[in-house]
């Protein structure tokens, strides 16, 4: 596909605008965007455009519809909260805990961005006098307890009859199978964690019971907000690790490739999830990129995701996961055949922690080891600033402690 710049702040394509998805990453000013384009079944579109109208989706393509619910979700949700200006303060401190924590990501199993946003809203809902730091504490509290697969719903599913399918478990049989359903609040209402699978629903769950006792010594203060938004020492947590690796030849096949591959970790923790061996397969959420080089040439580019492993008990010493990780590379393989090139390769490899400094910057492990302090200058900016924040409202809103 080529976009062609018209000179007037338009674009044209050289085909068919209804079977594409358009989505354009990018960092704007440090805010991560992700920009869509949908395609509307009018002749023009009004400046004073109402996207909650359910009547624009009645002729629309499922990729479009998908990429438009994506600002009708958004407007959704501020609708539906009571104050805006707590939610918003409430969620950038969840995000910034869940990224710190490594639990987000839609693309490899955990939640993103809306799933988190849903999520406050729904505490928001249930408390909408309260302060953000209690929202907080709230939200630890009520989601660590929570009943999965229950479902997580801000508005009820109500379908609008204009030929989407909308998430039913009761008629979907694919729905049935979803682990932490949390349900988006515009029409066709779908399921935002469809990718989550057994080991990072562990994962999340077990980082939810973490914050819960954090945050409830917070409003004893017997911890602080730094404690809570630390990072955990995820290298040293596991001796064992499988090394997914994908090779390009050039930096413009890299993109798409390592793109492809990324949205197919999850089924590798799948096959993983399978296997009687392994206990829980922890996919760490980054992606850390090496270059190879041959002489002072650079001869490939090399992403590797790393997933630590808990191996089970079943009364033998060796662990064999060939059938797992063979049966993924092939999937991948056959999903990719129409835009694999040469020099686009995949492998996993089996790791041991020792033999971690192999791959990654050394850095990376020294700082794990020393202490839990992994973040960048910025990110740590950031965290102080939070911490700051909340810290501030808990007292201005004499907080006390929930039982």
């Amino acid at each position: 596909m080529q976009l062609h710049d018209l000179g007037d702040g338009k674009a044209t394509f050289d085909k068919p605008l209804a079977k594409l998805k358009i989505i354009i990453k990018m960092n704007f000013e440090g805010v991560e965007v992700d920009l869509l384009f949908s395609r509307l079944d009018l002749e023009t579109i009004p400046d004073d455009i109402n996207l909650q109208n359910d009547k624009l989706l009645r002729y629309l393509d499922p990729k479009s519809l998908r990429s438009l619910n994506g600002r009708r979700v958004t407007e959704k949700i501020l609708k539906l909260v009571p104050n805006v200006d707590t939610f918003r303060s409430t969620l950038r401190a969840v995000k910034l805990w869940a990224k710190n924590r490594g639990i987000y990501s839609n693309s490899v199993g955990y939640f993103g961005g809306v799933t988190w946003a849903m999520l406050v809203a729904r505490v928001c809902q249930l408390y909408p006098n309260a302060a953000p730091a209690t929202i907080i504490q709230k939200f630890f509290l009520i989601f660590s307890m929570w009943k999965w697969p229950l479902p997580v719903l801000l508005t009820p599913v109500d379908d609008a009859d204009l030929g989407h399918p909308v998430w039913d478990p009761r008629i979907n049989l694919s729905d049935r199978s979803h682990l932490m359903p949390i349900i988006t609040p515009s029409y066709p209402q779908q399921n935002s964690t469809f990718n989550v699978t057994e080991s990072t629903r562990k994962v999340i769950v077990d980082e939810l019971e973490r914050g819960k006792r954090i945050s409830l010594k917070i409003m004893q203060e017997k911890a602080t907000w730094d404690q809570l938004l630390e990072p955990p020492r995820f290298f040293y947590k596991y001796r064992h690790f499988i090394m997914l690796l994908a090779n390009s030849s050039t930096a413009e096949d890299h993109l798409k490739w390592c793109g492809f591959v990324e949205a197919k970790v999850r089924l590798l923790v799948g096959n993983l999830d399978r296997s009687p061996q392994v206990s829980l397969a922890h996919v760490h959420p980054k992606c850390f990129d090496m270059y190879r080089h041959k002489g002072n040439s650079m001869t490939s580019f090399c992403s590797m995701w790393f997933i630590g492993l808990g191996i089970a008990a079943v009364g033998t010493s060796t662990v064999n996961l060939s059938d797992s990780i063979q049966g993924f590379v092939q999937q991948v393989h056959s999903q990719a055949e129409k835009m694999i090139k040469m020099g686009m390769t995949i492998e996993a490899r089996y790791v041991k922690r020792k033999e971690l400094n192999q791959y990654l910057d050394p850095e990376i492990l020294k700082r794990e080891r020393q202490s839990t302090e992994q973040q960048t200058v910025p990110l740590k900016r950031k965290s102080n600033e939070i911490s700051t924040q909340l810290s501030k409202k808990s007292r201005t809103a004499g907080i006390t402690c929930i039982n």
